[in-house]
C-alpha cells in the first residue's frame, strides 16, 4: 500500500546546497564544488539520496545511494547511477497496481512547482524478509526557480514491523492466540461486505461451553482455561483457511464460515463434534468437553449488522441449551 502525504514547504538551505553538488559522468564536482564540501555533506547522511534535474536525470548521489546493494525487480527501489533518467527507469518497471506511476506523477508535479514535498511508504519484500522504505521528495531550487528534485530513501522497516506487531497484539486474544472480540467483529463486518459484493452467503456460528462453571468450581480456573484452549485448538484444527475463529469472551467463541449456508455448516459442525468426541475418548480427565452452538446465515440483501448477526446466533445457541435442559429434566 502506498501512502502519499503532500506538504507545501519553503525553500531550504539544504536543497540550495545540493544544487552545488551537481555531478556529471565526465567531471564529478570539479567545476561547481572544487573543495567537495557539498558532496561530503551528502555522503555524511545515512539516507540514500539522489538529486534529479528537471528532466528526471540523476545529477548527484551520495555514498549510501551508491552502496545500496539490492536491485529490485519492481524498479522503484533500484538505485541507478548518475546520468540515468530516474523517472524513465520507474516507468519501465511499473507495477500492475500502478503504484510506481503514482510516484512518477507526483515527482513530475513537484518539479513543475505544483507541490513542495511529498512522502511515500514503499514495501520492498524479498522472500520471507519484510522491508519498507520511506521515499521523501523535495523541490531543488536554484536562484528562486525549481531546478529539479531531491530524493531521499530511509529504511523504516523496524518501525513498520513494530506497528504490525502492535496491531497483531491488539487483535489477539492473549490466552488462546486467536482473534479477540473486536477483531472478530471487524472480520464479520468485512465478511458482510464480501457477501454483498459477490452475492454469496456465509454463516456465523456461536459456540458456548456447557460445563465450564462445573470445571472451574471443581478443579480451579486454570483447569477451566485449559478447557477453553483445548476446545479452541480442536475447532481450529478442522476449520478451513478461509474460515475465521475468535473468542468473544469467557467460554464463548464465534466462527465465521466462509461461503457456507446453514445446511452446509452441518459438515463443519460434524467435524467439530468428531474432534471433541475423539478427545473425550482418549482423555484421562474426570470430565468431558461439551458445547452448544447457534447458527445465523447472512444472505445478500438481508441487511443485518455484524452485531445483529452475533445476537441471532447467540439466541439460537440458547434455544439449543434450553432444549437440552428440558430433555435432561424430563428423564
Amino acid at each position: 500500500m502506498i501512502f502519499i502525504a503532500e506538504q507545501q514547504t519553503q525553500y531550504t538551505d539544504f536543497t540550495n546546497t545540493l544544487m552545488v553538488a551537481k555531478k556529471t559522468n565526465v567531471d564529478p564536482l570539479a567545476a561547481d564544488d572544487p573543495t567537495g564540501i557539498a558532496q561530503a555533506a551528502l555522503d555524511s547522511l545515512e539516507e540514500q539520496i539522489a538529486v534529479l534535474d528537471k528532466t528526471g536525470r540523476i545529477i548527484a548521489v551520495n555514498t549510501a545511494w551508491e552502496n545500496f546493494p539490492e536491485r529490485q525487480p519492481a524498479g522503484v527501489l533500484d538505485r541507478p547511477a548518475v546520468g540515468a533518467n530516474y523517472l524513465a527507469r520507474l516507468r519501465r518497471h511499473n507495477s500492475p497496481e500502478g503504484r510506481i506511476s503514482t510516484v512518477v506523477r507526483n515527482i513530475r508535479s513537484l518539479i513543475r512547482g505544483e507541490k513542495g514535498r511529498f512522502t511515500v511508504e514503499l514495501p520492498s519484500h524479498s522472500g520471507s524478509r519484510k522491508r519498507w522504505f520511506l521515499l521523501s521528495v523535495t523541490q531543488l531550487v536554484n536562484d528562486g526557480e525549481v531546478a529539479g528534485a531531491v530524493l531521499s530513501y530511509s529504511d523504516i522497516s523496524a518501525r513498520k514491523l513494530a506497528e504490525i506487531a502492535a496491531k497483531k497484539h491488539s487483535m489477539t486474544d492473549q490466552m488462546t492466540g486467536i482473534l479477540n472480540r473486536r477483531a472478530g467483529i471487524d472480520a464479520l463486518r468485512k465478511q458482510i461486505k464480501l457477501c454483498e459484493r459477490h452475492g454469496r452467503s456465509f454463516t456465523a456460528c456461536y459456540i458456548n461451553l456447557d460445563n465450564l462453571k462445573l470445571v472451574n468450581d471443581s478443579y480451579g480456573h486454570k483447569e477451566g482455561d485449559k478447557v477453553i484452549i483445548t476446545l479452541v485448538n480442536l475447532v481450529t484444527g478442522v476449520l478451513r483457511e478461509s474460515d475465521v475463529i475468535c473468542r468473544l469472551g469467557g467460554d464463548e467463541l464465534l466462527l465465521i464460515l466462509h461461503e457456507t449456508t446453514l445446511e452446509g455448516s452441518g459438515t463443519v459442525l460434524r467435524r467439530i463434534h468428531s474432534a471433541v468426541e475423539a478427545r473425550n475418548a482418549r482423555s484421562k480427565k474426570p470430565y468431558d468437553i461439551e458445547f452448544s452452538y447457534g447458527l445465523a446465515e447472512y444472505s445478500p440483501g438481508c441487511k443485518h449488522t455484524a452485531e445483529e448477526l452475533v445476537d441471532m446466533a447467540d439466541r439460537d445457541m440458547y434455544r439449543m441449551k434450553l432444549v437440552r435442559k428440558t430433555i435432561s429434566l424430563s428423564r
